[in-house]
């Protein structure tokens, strides 16, 4: 009898993680694509959309604001659709929603479209994103999970280099298509392009299987088994049937503590899924009350001074350069 981490490390690092992290390309570049696009696009849309700065200013926040108000519901919310769905089900159809979203968005022709559908992505992205760390951390052994989560920030921060280059070669383009009221611009194509790395991720998280952490939680040892002896295959190159365990230990089921255990069998899975929500709302409501408000606020205020400078500076780059 082997508990996962006993399981996940029996498995080895091989082919079926590289293919992992690779797939981390796309996903990180995902949330940075939806937050700094639109920098790119600022300073030519404003001409085509007929919006000042003030106005651009607030293109850039509404974004983030889409993002926050996703990050303040995120945890609890996306947990309990990821443990009553799946991880890998929840993130199929976060990305596809990102993605459709995107596109709608490279079509707009009105500031007011624009700013709406900007805010949803901002939204939208929030979800992938929460439960992006978790499914890689739970392909990963312990020997490697915090190798591969700095792995992944370093791929979404190259995402700052990519997009930049993409825009360069796209908006130099100037393409201007007038059919009736309808017009399509350069930035349009940037924008649509945007949505690639989500279009990617939606249709390659079809072939990866499920989470094994997330299958032994749900009781479902059995299909745990069978990815883990297919991920075994695929790092060794050995068969399956020789990977070295045989049972797998029976978990505490999903949004359940130990006092919970004995009522388990008579809980369906939303509803354990439904309390596992419930408690993690219960324990972050912990932040704003003593002893640890102080703490709270001061890691918010630092925060906020870090993103502030940042992303100001980021952002505003590309029309400061129009500018000039």
């Amino acid at each position: 009898m082997a508990d996962f981490e006993e399981a996940i490390e029996a498995t080895k690092f091989g082919t079926f993680n590289i293919l992992i992290i690779l797939l981390g390309l796309p996903s990180g570049w995902v949330t940075i694509f939806e937050t700094t696009d639109i920098s790119f696009v600022n300073p030519v849309a404003h001409c085509d959309l007929n919006y000042g700065i003030d106005e651009g200013g607030f293109i850039f926040s509404v974004t983030y604001l889409g993002e926050n108000l996703g990050m303040l519901t995120g945890s609890p919310v996306w947990g309990f659709f990821s443990d009553t769905f799946g991880r890998r089900k929840v993130i199929i159809f976060c990305y596809t929603m990102h993605a459709f979203v995107v596109s709608i968005t490279g079509q707009s022709q009105t500031y007011i479209m624009l700013l709406v559908l900007k805010f949803i992505g901002g939204f939208i992205v929030n979800g992938p994103f929460s439960i992006l760390t978790t499914i890689f951390s739970e392909f990963h052994s312990a020997k490697y999970r915090a190798r591969v989560m700095l792995m992944i920030g370093v791929i979404a921060a190259s995402a700052n280099i990519i997009l930049p280059v993409v825009a360069w070669g796209i908006l130099l383009l100037q393409v201007n298509i007038n059919i009736g009221d309808y017009h399509f611009h350069s930035w349009n194509i940037l924008l649509h392009l945007c949505a690639i790395p989500s279009i990617a991720c939606a249709i390659a998280y079809i072939f990866v299987p499920e989470s094994p952490k997330y299958l032994m939680a749900s009781g479902r040892n059995d299909e745990a088994l069978l990815v883990f002896k297919k991920m075994y295959r695929l790092n060794t190159g050995k068969p399956e049937n020789t990977y070295p365990v045989r049972d797998l230990v029976e978990e505490v089921l999903i949004g359940m503590d130990d006092e919970d255990d004995a009522n388990t069998q008579d809980m369906s899975k939303a509803k354990m899924a439904y309390r596992k929500m419930a408690k993690g709302f219960k324990q972050s409501s912990k932040l704003f009350f003593p002893p640890h408000l102080k703490c709270f606020l001061i890691i918010c205020v630092m925060q906020l001074g870090v993103m502030m400078g940042l992303n100001t500076f980021r952002l505003w780059i590309p029309e400061i350069f129009s500018t000039l």
